[in-house]
């Protein structure tokens, strides 16, 4: 009886794992002991990568933000809906580990920012406007 519940056990597993689309990798060393497990997602044919980039909506001190693409592969665009004269802003830029990478003043309700000499992974991303701040996660492909 729970040789048959393990094993119905085990296949369920295996088919929610399929169903959500990953593969788990196992590395051993020479001893044949595990050190190390990797889920590895796989990437769906029926998508086209336009897709699966997004616009992310905000609001920060009464204004709209968005940011796209992102994921990036290096031209990011920053646009603040209606920016009024007197609204003073920054967006800075830093990689995972805390380095700075980039600071912008904002000047006009669009601002471009260049990634495209950073290496792929993942930056934050700091908006500031007035006294306010929004903070956003950055994905470089």
């Amino acid at each position: 009886m729970n040789k048959i519940l393990l094993t119905t056990f085990f296949f369920f597993t295996l088919a929610l794992v399929k169903l959500h689309g990953q593969n788990i990798a196992f590395t051993y060393d020479k001893a044949g002991n595990r050190i190390e497990r990797k889920t590895i997602p796989l990437k769906s044919s029926s998508f086209s990568e336009a897709e699966t980039e997004q616009i992310f909506e905000d609001s920060l001190s009464d204004q709209k933000i968005q940011i796209f693409p992102n994921p990036t592969r290096g031209h990011l665009v920053v646009s603040i809906k209606s920016l009024e004269d007197k609204t003073t802003g920054k967006i800075t830029i830093t990689d995972i580990n805390g380095r700075l990478i980039l600071t912008q003043e904002i000047l006009e309700p669009n601002t471009s920012l260049n990634l495209s000499n950073q290496p792929t992974g993942y930056y934050l991303m700091t908006i500031t406007l007035g006294e306010e701040s929004s903070f956003w996660k950055i994905v470089k492909n």
